[in-house]
């Protein structure tokens, strides 16, 4: 194994270890309402709490699902009250989902618990380091393969 190899290996377990312990902080979740989300549902909601109101066709895109496996995520938010959907008045067939005020709260209680592990994660560090380190993560995520 070369030196790069090497690297990747204890990269990917240093992940795997975050991950881990991101795992953990999510008891918060379910100890607030959260139980029966699973990790798709959980997804959906953060993404349409940070982008907003969609199209199923836009939400199918972005979750890479086809739409009507995004109908049955929705299905489960619609019956839980977390997410609403209207159908356009210019275009009946257009659907867009958004979250509702319960879902917008969740949406919240989400957020504030990614938030306190951020805050967790860069407490270790100084300002500086806090600094290097996002400019790393976003050097890393723009060489990323977008596909």
């Amino acid at each position: 194994m070369d030196r790069i190899e090497a690297r990747a290996a204890a990269l990917i377990g240093e992940i795997r270890k975050m991950a881990g312990r991101f795992m953990n902080w999510q008891e918060d979740l379910v100890h607030q309402k959260l139980a029966d989300l699973n990790q798709r549902d959980a997804g959906v909601i953060l993404m349409l709490g940070q982008d907003g109101a969609c199209t199923m066709s836009e939400l199918a895109q972005k979750i890479k699902l086809t739409v009507s496996s995004a109908t049955l995520i929705i299905d489960r938010l619609v019956d839980r009250g977390l997410v609403s959907r209207h159908r356009s008045l210019e275009d009946r067939r257009v659907v867009r989902v958004a979250l509702t005020s319960e879902g917008a709260e969740i949406h919240g209680i989400m957020f504030a618990t990614l938030v306190r592990f951020g805050k967790a994660m860069l407490g270790a560090l100084d300002d500086r380091e806090q600094e290097q380190l996002l400019a790393l993560y976003r050097k890393i995520t723009s060489s990323l393969p977008r596909e």
